[in-house]
Parts: structure tokens; sequence; C-alpha cells
């Protein structure tokens, strides 16, 4: 009787013990609150090279729900990292898709099928360097609608296109004057239009062997706030429209300083503070000369 409960004791025990083991096992391979597993669906880059859209599909946990999302990440590579990227796009992920796209430098496109529900959505993403600033916009296929289109500096940009409009209204000019403007490689004419006393507008038109350029400036108490240029470098190919395309730049001032330049023959990125600088400096010594010029009898 005595060997019987001694052997049931030390089974028992070994029960005990191997319990024990199995359990140590059981919580050394089985990790709760583990980071989901992550794959990177597609990576898109804007037009320099300069960020990228990239989105995941993260598997989950026992904690947590599948997602798909969508970061933006400086640079461009297959393996972005991830204590830099800046989600702008999550759903739970139970079937459906996302796709990008660069619609300009500074716009981003976010298409999810409508059985995706957004837990994030973020609109805008700034950064240190304010160049690379840019606003998403998000379409689903449940109603075919695109999120109003949100231009950079489009808060500044929009009273000066309204102003500008307002004077290329006027068709009944107080005073036109015309001056001749002579530079060491081109001849031209500058037009002073003005209303009850107050210079609004000046054109320059510049004449080479082989090209002409345009230059209006507009004026608000004669502060500048705006300046459309045009440059034909290429009269020869004039009857040729395959290959003949004027270079067009609508230049925006705001407090007397250049705020954006937007060009028909680049993909609409802001350009450099140092060539915004380059251009404003230039544009003021022309605008001072034509002035100058004005003054003299």
């Amino acid at each position: 009787m005595r060997k019987l409960i001694k052997y049931s004791l030390i089974v028992i025990a070994i029960l005990i013990v191997g319990l024990i083991i199995g359990y140590g096992i059981f919580l050394s391979t089985f990790d709760l609150f583990g980071e989901p597993e992550k794959e990177i669906l597609d990576t898109n880059c804007d037009y320099e090279g300069l960020r990228q859209a990239t989105t995941y599909n993260f598997g989950g946990n026992a904690v947590t729900v599948p997602l798909i999302a969508v970061s933006i990440d400086l640079g461009c590579s297959d393996k972005p990292k991830d204590k830099v990227k800046i989600v702008i796009f999550s759903a739970e992920h139970r079937g459906g898709k996302v796709e990008t796209d660069w619609i300009s430098f500074d716009t981003l496109k976010v298409f999810y099928t409508k059985n995706l529900r957004p837990i994030t959505l973020v609109d805008s993403v700034t950064f240190d360097d304010s160049s690379l600033d840019l606003v998403i916009v998000y379409e689903t296929d449940s109603s075919n609608n695109t999120t109003e289109y949100k231009e950079y500096l489009g808060e500044y940009l929009n009273p000066i296109r309204i102003k500008v409009k307002k004077i290329d209204s006027i068709s009944s000019w107080t005073a036109i004057d015309k001056r001749g403007i002579e530079t060491d490689s081109a001849n031209g004419v500058g037009e002073y239009y003005f209303l009850h006393g107050n210079l609004k507008k000046i054109v320059q038109i510049q004449l080479g062997k082989n090209t002409r350029r345009e230059t209006e400036f507009y004026l608000d108490n004669d502060s500048l706030f705006f300046v459309f240029e045009k440059l034909i470098d290429s009269l020869e190919l004039k009857k040729e429209p395959e290959f003949f395309e004027p270079y067009l730049d609508s230049i925006f001032f705001r407090n007397g300083e250049l705020i954006r330049i937007i060009a028909n023959m680049d993909c609409g990125a802001p350009f450099s503070e140092d060539y915004r600088l380059e251009e404003q400096i230039r544009l003021k010594n022309e605008l001072k000369i034509l002035i100058n010029k004005l003054n003299r009898k």
C-alpha cells in the first residue's frame, strides 16, 4: 500500500513538473502583444524622387485587427524606415484595396474601395522644409467624388488672382503712357496703365533677334503683387506648333516677397528659396528701371 502511494505521488509530481515546463514553453513561443507582421504592398515616388507614398499591410495579432495603411516617407526606398514615416491613411483590412497617385508635386491622391472604413485620414503633411509640404485628396468607388483639391499656398494665391482679374477687366484706362526700352540684347517698349492717377499695370515687351519677351507687372498702391512672363525663344518655329511653345510664368508676391512661381514647363514643384530670391531681385530691379524710365521727361 505504501509503495502504491509512493508511486502515485511520483507520477503526480512528474505530471506537475511536465505541466510547468510545457506552460513555460508555451509562454516563450506565444507573444500575445507581439509586433504585427508587416508587408509592403506598393511604393510610389513623387516626380522628383524626394518623397514616397508607401502602402502597407499589417497582419494584426491577438489584440489588434489587420490594417492596411499608407505612409509618406522622405526619399525613395523599397524598405523605408519606420521611425521617419508619417501615416496618412489606415483602415481595417478585411478585403479591398488602396492605390496612390501623385496628381502633382504637392498633391497625392489616395483611392480606397468602399468596403474599407478609414481609421486614419490625414489631409495635409508638413515638413521642416516647406517646399516638401503636400496635401492629400481621397476618392472612393462608392461616390466617385474626389475631395476638394487644396492648392499649395492657395489661401494666398486665390485673392491675388482675383485682383489680377479685376485689373485685366478694366477697359477704360484714365491714361496709357508708352516709353521706348533698350537693353544690350533687345529693344522694346514699356506701356504704363493708369486708373484715376494710380499706376496699376506695366507691360514690357522686349524683342531680340529671335526672341520675344513680354512681362506684365501688377501693382496695388505702388506695391508689386503679381508678374506674368511670356518668353518665346524660337520665333522661327512659330509656324510649327509641334515644336513651338512659349514659356509662361505666373509669379506671386505677398507683402513684397515672392512666394510662388507657377511655370508651364515644370512638374509643378515649388521652386527653392534661393531661386525665388534671385527672381525677386531680378523682377524688382526691372520694375525699378521701368519706373525710373517713366519719371524721366
